[in-house]
């Protein structure tokens, strides 16, 4: 948990203007609330090496040096932290311009150990400019970025100085199958958190980026969901409420990127809520994970907690203001003691379900004790590439380099269909779940739906429900199973059948779907 520089400041900082940071930080309660680590982005490097390739500050602006800077951190409690990157330049250079910033690459050693001779105790290394001093941000490269991160992460080995490492290479290259725990202690999910679009977009981009990668945080290797923008103009409360309570119920680190001086004191207290920050530095480490999705609606998360208790985050995707009911069927319970987290309100045992009035883009961030669960619903499987689904169009097998068969090119008018469904004795209503690989990059074009895909369902030629698959993993292989969505209309016995389409645009690819027992 900290402060970070670069939203509030760009690159544009001083020695004066962070040291005022850093009173605010103590001032505002921040640091007292746990945000204890400073972190300056980029602005504080020089622009070129001298022969002997040791690393330079921008003098001008930061005239008494970083040791000074360190100390001035350090004397108020909290710890120090730098970016950098394995490139030629640091993010924010900017050639053209003439804002040229030294990044580390050929000078890994040497720079480690000139960081740690002023006093860090964090560090974030990015992947600017890493291949050349031509690209500022390679998606593609054909290096392995791994390989440059684990230059720095080696370094600081031999140095005697615990220092945490972060890294940031947007999520290209499956940071996962590195592992990526073996590479630093926080790594960055995806991309920027900010751009030209609405701050919503973003906070959507993530949430659906993170549904693939919920499993993988444990203590000591977190995924980064990027900076907590405070006080964004074209963000609503409720937005950044939103986006504080996901990111800390994730256990992604809990950095604020705000000039703080512009910001009232009562946006500030927001982030200062003892049982949310309770909830994101649970010793526990587990991060929530996606149960329930119903389209274009609400999201239904829920992870453990160390004392047994179940944290639950439902997001309302409408932009305004209705009634939502939350079933505790979706995070395996019939009842449950509830506690609402930002009303400070206990509900007591509920069975069943609950109804909350929610804001448009908010949150309700609930804590569950005293759990009665239910037993596990049982399925029987459907395989996508089989003798029960039939391909339509140009829709084809597809097996995947790791010999998976599944159904790809639906949608644009193609389409898969199951047939000989068993609906069991009594048909009716029952749980389906879809498993399927969805691995768009950032590259796509921004849509309503970034980092998933849509698809429509219908069975036995009833109604067709909108359904929306977010992220499964950052390759073609990386399966999402046990995306669970509900149909009503089910027939007694094997004369059900399926159809998943898109008429518009291409669907994920599909494994397989099971179907309740």
């Amino acid at each position: 948990m900290g402060w970070d520089s670069f939203v509030g400041f760009d690159c544009d900082i001083t020695e004066q203007s962070m040291r005022q940071q850093v009173d605010l930080m103590v001032s505002s309660g921040l640091r007292d609330a746990g945000y204890d680590t400073f972190v300056l982005a980029c602005g504080w490097q020089g622009t070129d090496r001298p022969s002997d390739g040791s690393f330079q500050i921008n003098s001008k602006t930061f005239p008494s040096g970083m040791t000074a800077m360190a100390n001035y951190i350090h004397d108020r409690k909290m710890q120090f932290g730098l970016t950098s990157t394995v490139g030629v330049h640091a993010c924010g250079t900017r050639v053209k311009a003439k804002r040229k910033m030294m990044g580390a690459k050929s000078y890994e050693l040497s720079d480690a150990k000139t960081f740690v001779g002023w006093g860090i105790d964090f560090l974030k290394m990015e992947a600017c400019w890493a291949d050349n001093a031509q690209t500022p941000i390679d998606y593609n490269p054909t290096y392995p970025i791994k390989d440059m991160f684990a230059l720095t992460r080696d370094a600081l080995k031999t140095l005697g100085r615990p220092v945490t490492l972060g890294i940031s290479a947007w999520g290209i290259q499956n940071p996962l199958s590195w592992p990526v725990k073996d590479y630093a202690n926080i790594w960055r999910l995806g991309d920027d958190t900010s751009g030209k679009l609405h701050p919503w977009y973003y906070i959507l981009r993530t949430i659906n980026q993170f549904a693939a990668a919920s499993w993988a945080n444990e203590p000591g290797t977190f995924a980064d969901l990027d900076l907590l923008e405070l006080g964004h103009l074209e963000s609503t409360i409720s937005e950044q409420i939103t986006q504080f309570s996901f990111w800390a119920a994730a256990k992604s680190p809990l950095f604020i990127s705000a000039h703080l001086s512009w910001l009232p004191p009562h946006q500030i207290e927001h982030y200062k809520n003892k049982e949310v920050i309770a909830i994101n530095q649970d010793p526990l480490g587990a991060s929530i994970r996606l149960n329930r999705r119903y389209t274009d609606q609400i999201d239904v998360w829920s992870g453990p907690l160390k004392d047994g208790s179940l944290v639950v985050a439902i997001i309302n995707f409408l932009e305004y203001t209705h009634e939502v009911n939350f079933n505790l069927a979706d995070v395996g319970l019939a009842s449950a003691s509830i506690r609402d987290i930002w009303a400070s309100y206990d509900y007591g045992q509920r069975n069943t379900s609950i109804i909350f009035e929610m804001a448009g883009h908010g949150i309700q961030l609930l804590k569950l004790t005293s759990m009665v669960t239910i037993p596990p619903i049982k399925y029987q499987d459907y395989p996508a590439i089989g003798p029960n689904c039939d391909l339509y169009g140009a829709a084809v097998e597809r097996t995947t380099d790791l010999g998976l068969k599944v159904a790809s090119n639906v949608g644009k008018g193609s389409y898969i269909q199951w047939h000989d469904i068993d609906g069991g004795n009594i048909g009716g209503r029952k749980h389906v779940t879809l498993n399927y690989i969805m691995a768009d990059s950032e590259l796509v074009v921004p849509t309503t739906c970034p980092r998933c895909r849509e698809a429509y369902i219908c069975l036995n030629d009833g109604p067709t429900i909108k359904l929306n698959f977010p992220s499964s993993g950052s390759d073609w292989h990386d399966v999402y199973w046990g995306y669970v969505i509900e149909l009503d209309g089910f027939v007694a016995g094997a004369a059900n059948k399926i159809k998943l389409s898109n008429d518009q645009d291409l669907a994920p690819d599909f494994v397989s779907m099971g179907i309740q027992i």
